[in-house]
């Protein structure tokens, strides 16, 4: 499978996608996935609305699937 997108609010789902991670590197469990925010880093720019949202946009162009965490 390709990359895998995974969408949360940072400021109260960030927890979550942080076990998604531990998970993965966790060899007792059986899980992984390609984390799309791996595939480029955000610069100085990231405090720009139109260029934060480009870069999402592309992270999403290049995955194959999308999790989506909401608590």
């Amino acid at each position: 499978m390709g990359a895998v997108y995974v969408a949360f609010d940072g400021g109260k789902d960030k927890w979550a996608y942080a076990y998604m991670k531990g998970w993965k590197t966790n060899q007792r469990v059986d899980f992984d996935f390609e984390d799309a925010h791996d595939l480029d880093a955000m610069t100085g720019r990231a405090q720009n609305e139109q260029y934060v949202k480009s870069m999402l946009k592309e992270r999403m162009k290049q995955s194959e699937a999308l999790v989506v965490i909401v608590w």
